[in-house]
């Protein structure tokens, strides 16, 4: 059992991204994922069934972010890749689903709740980096 643990382990770091352009990779699979099941969506009752599947999304998104922001800061050496025009295009095409699933009836407040865990989540990580920051600086 312990063997198989520490080989799950080592599956799961060895799995990960590797530098910022693996998060950028990562994170197009992510957006594309997200405006596929967005898609499918057309009324209420349909918003209402992917709640899972959307808040997972969002989640993976700011899993995504944070991960790459803790890498970005522990390898002060990376940069940070320019965005493509593919990238453009898979942004655009999250805000056009976003914004037509948004006239919806409805559709705002439960959005709203979709993303309430992930904001949350990205909101605590930007404050204890922020603050991080402050202690490094009064240290210096």
């Amino acid at each position: 059992m312990r063997v198989l643990l520490i080989f799950s382990l080592v599956f799961l770091c060895s799995c990960g991204p590797r530098s910022m352009d693996d998060y950028r990779h990562e994170g197009r699979e992510s957006i594309r994922s997200l405006t596929t099941q967005l898609r499918n969506i057309q009324s209420r009752q349909d918003l209402v069934r992917a709640a899972p599947q959307l808040k997972a999304g969002f989640n993976r998104m700011v899993d995504l972010m944070i991960a790459a922001r803790e890498y970005y800061e522990s390898h002060h050496g990376a940069g940070i890749p320019e965005l493509t025009e593919e990238d453009q295009e898979y942004s655009q095409e999250l805000r056009l689903e976003i914004d037509r699933i948004m006239r919806i009836e409805g559709a705002d407040k439960l959005m709203a709740k979709y993303q309430e865990e992930a904001h949350h989540r990205l909101h605590l990580f930007q404050t204890r980096l922020e603050g991080k920051k402050l202690f490094r600086n009064k240290i210096q």
